[in-house]
């Protein structure tokens, strides 16, 4: 019964989802300067949200067909073409292009659009003492000056008054653009072999801080089983100890008298 109490305790923190995590999450390494996250799977160019970061990953969705397939990236989920993304065959910890921002160029508001031309739908306005406004990529729309160029910044504004606003802006119009550094983490590019029932360490669980709490977590189950063993072994020890006073009773009692012989 011991044993069995024991592994009850134990297999739960084995395969905790906090502690173990199996492989089964997918991603795909951005290789190509033009790979564009379309928002439907006929892959139009008017129709993309941006151009996707090289370097840096997309989760895989579904996969759609040979040449296409479903992604999430962010908050996004849309499509990207097979040739402008590699899989890789590990967790990336930082799979996405993060805390870019930029401002107005302090000339004028920015008007917010849904999509990158100034004929597309009016979605609110950045004024021009905004800051902080969330960068999320390039796309090329309609060039609005003809001496600037056609670069439109896909992103979000945040204000009591609107609320939140995701939409594009016009490049030109900006200043302050985060420097975007390539993504340099190290990632396996061949598939690994499994070693213990496909079943590995999970990269966000790699840090000091939370190995920490994988002891923290595994300490208490072992004080356990330590308390439960050392019951078992009490009762076996008084178990015992009843069986030999016993045994002692019936030997040393005195006979019947019928029994004794003078």
């Amino acid at each position: 019964m011991s044993f069995v109490l024991i592994a009850f305790l134990i297999f739960p923190l084995l395969h905790s989802p906090f502690i173990f995590a199996k492989l089964d999450t997918v991603y795909y390494q951005i290789v190509s300067d033009n790979a564009l996250l379309y928002r439907s799977q006929k892959l139009l160019e008017t129709d993309a949200y941006f151009i996707l970061p090289p370097t840096y990953f997309v989760r895989l969705n579904y996969e759609v067909d040979d040449t296409t397939i479903a992604v999430c990236y962010l908050d996004f989920e849309g499509f990207v073409k097979r040739t402008d993304v590699k899989k890789v065959y590990s967790i990336p910890q930082k799979p996405y292009l993060e805390n870019v921002n930029f401002e107005p160029n302090s000339v004028a508001n920015l008007v917010i659009r849904s999509r990158p031309n100034t004929q597309s739908d009016y979605l609110g306005v950045i004024p021009f003492s905004a800051t902080d406004i969330t960068y999320y990529g390039t796309i090329l729309g309609e060039t609005v000056y003809n001496e600037l160029s056609s670069e439109w910044y896909y992103c979000r504004y945040s204000s009591p008054e609107q609320g939140i606003i995701t939409g594009y802006v016009y490049a030109p119009l900006t200043s302050d653009l985060s420097p975007i550094l390539p993504n340099t983490e190290v990632v396996a590019l061949e598939p690994i072999q499994p070693t213990n029932a496909e079943l590995t360490l999970s990269p966000e669980l790699q840090s000091p801080s939370n190995i920490v709490l994988i002891v923290l977590l595994t300490i208490p189950a072992l004080f356990i089983i330590y308390l439960m063993l050392k019951s078992n072994k009490n009762k076996h020890t008084k178990s015992l100890r009843s069986k030999f006073k016993k045994a002692n009773h019936l030997t040393l009692r005195a006979p019947p008298d019928d029994e004794l012989d003078f």
